[in-house]
């Protein structure tokens, strides 16, 4: 006998109790399938989270589920103003049809796509499948049809490789550098140590990304792949900042967090096409003030470091939208600082002025302007009272 014959039976047995007893049980019912009925349609009472009202009326086969049918993903992948990072480009669908957007201006009509992975915050890249080969797309419209096996490199329409998650015996290296006609390069966990110094050769190189290495030194040949524009070394062991990244005037974001910095370089200052650079997760007391020559940086991530002050003159970063603080020793900020419009500082219980919350443009210049205030109030005071 099925549940549903025996729940069935089980309410055959209640007609034949007492006449007050059926009264009771089913005013009881009642209540509960009137009541559930509520939940059910509105949703905003939180016992039903766990579907168990749903499950008892799909069982009786009183109400049909409301559950929403699983419609096949639609992709649009959009990174506009996290909660930390304030995107500066994005990638969406068009009656499925896909564009590279940036600032959300269309560039570029790419066509249409068999089928899209994913868009990665760091290198700026999404992977999407044509014609049985995967294409990396980036935000300004291009498409790079990548191998995943070195040996396909003798082919140059592959401009990408990845080969992320494999170990690279000196004869991979060799044909990686054979390669010039590659534009990104993705070697994350790869258990690298030391680069080859022939990989200044890579002159068309766009994107490089060595993430979850053990790379402590770049070798000096780095400085000369002049079109680089996207470096990400995150999770490795470099102590000292790269000096050969300050000579690649193209370059546009740089991510060399989770390392071990203890501080950057006057010559930063020298990469002025900067958009966004992040260094979180190191071990950085001071900020050079040459840092606020760049310009057009919009995105600055330091948390997690041993900050105990910002220079002086971070105002001069006009175009700076985010500046992540967490967990640092920053007791004021540059007054400076507060004249940036569109501004979002990023703090935490964990610096010592303890702001506790996103304080945005208006209500840290709205509280600085108001200190003053007080401050000039106090001056006024006979005695200083």
């Amino acid at each position: 006998m099925s549940i549903k014959d025996k729940f069935k039976k089980s309410v055959l047995k209640i007609l034949f109790i007492s006449p007050s007893m059926r009264l009771v049980i089913g005013s009881l019912i009642v209540f509960i399938l009137f009541a559930g009925s509520v939940l059910v349609k509105t949703g905003k009472f939180g016992f039903d989270n766990f579907g168990i009202i749903q499950h008892i009326y799909n069982f009786l086969g009183l109400i049909k589920s409301n559950t929403p049918e699983v419609k096949e993903k639609e992709f649009n992948f959009v990174n506009i103003d996290s909660s930390i990072f304030i995107s500066l480009n994005y990638l969406r669908n068009n009656n499925d049809e896909f564009y590279i957007d940036k600032n959300g201006k269309q560039l570029e009509k790419l066509g249409k796509w068999d089928h899209i992975e994913d868009f990665n915050d760091v290198t700026q890249l999404a992977k999407v499948i044509k014609d049985k080969y995967t294409y990396f797309l980036d935000t300004i419209g291009g498409s790079y049809k990548i191998a995943t096996n070195i040996s396909l490199l003798k082919d140059t329409t592959f401009k990408a490789l990845d080969f992320s998650k494999n170990k690279l015996t000196p004869l991979d290296w060799q044909n990686i550098i054979k390669a010039r006609q590659l534009e990104i390069l993705i070697l994350d966990s790869c258990d690298i140590q030391t680069l080859p110094e022939q990989i200044g050769l890579l002159t068309n190189l766009k994107n490089i990304s060595l993430s979850n290495n053990k790379i402590s030194k770049l070798p000096n040949s780095f400085s000369k792949l002049k079109k680089l524009s996207n470096i990400n070394l995150n999770f490795n062991e470099f102590y000292e900042f790269p000096e050969q990244i300050a000579s690649i005037s193209n370059l546009e974001i740089l991510f060399i967090g989770k390392n071990k910095l203890v501080s950057l370089p006057n010559s930063i200052s020298n990469i002025r096409k900067l958009r966004m650079i992040n260094v979180a997760y190191n071990e950085l007391i001071l900020l050079p003030e040459s840092i606020c020559n760049l310009v057009n940086l919009q995105v600055l991530n330091v948390s997690n470091n041993k900050l105990i002050q910002l220079p002086t003159k971070m105002g001069e970063m006009k175009k700076l939208k985010s500046l992540v603080l967490y967990n640092n020793y920053v007791i004021d900020l540059p007054s400076s600082l507060f004249k940036i419009e569109n501004l979002k500082i990023m703090e935490s219980k964990y610096n010592l002025n303890n702001y506790n919350r996103i304080a945005t443009h208006d209500s840290i210049y709205n509280k600085f302007i108001q200190d003053k205030l007080n401050t000039l109030e106090s001056r006024d005071q006979p005695n200083g009272e």
